[in-house]
């Protein structure tokens, strides 16, 4: 994607300096968390592999979010330490891995039915 926009530019409008932005390109490091919802607004789209899986979903949602893992772990009433397993799939999530009754009987949602019905509903949606 080309908007004709330098670096300086660019990271002005992702509220970053030139050269974490360079990094960035570079591969030399990843964008915090907090800062995935401006890279994905800037972008149109998240830059990441889409989703497969239900852990992989539930990270494009947390970092279309801007979330850490402890921060939608809190949301959810999920420790981040499960949470992190549920998230690399070592553990599926179910209503005794957290408070909230988190779990799933079907294929893993999509990242646009999490955006449309909120990651705490999707076990209602089935």
């Amino acid at each position: 994607m080309d908007l004709g926009l330098g670096q300086t530019e660019a990271g002005r409008e992702l509220g970053v300096c030139r050269a974490t932005l360079a990094n960035w390109e570079w591969g030399r490091a990843q964008p915090p968390v907090g800062r995935m919802p401006a890279v994905i607004r800037f972008l149109g789209y998240d830059p990441h592999p889409d989703p497969m899986t239900v852990g992989e979903t539930l990270r494009a949602y947390r970092r279309a979010l801007g979330l850490t893992q402890r921060e939608l772990g809190v949301q959810l009433g999920m420790h981040r330490s499960v949470l992190g397993k549920v998230e690399i799939g070592a553990e599926r999530p179910s209503e005794s891995s957290s408070s909230s009754g988190l779990y799933w009987t079907r294929p893993a949602p999509s990242v646009s039915e999490v955006e449309r019905v909120g990651f705490r509903n999707l076990h209602a949606t089935s």
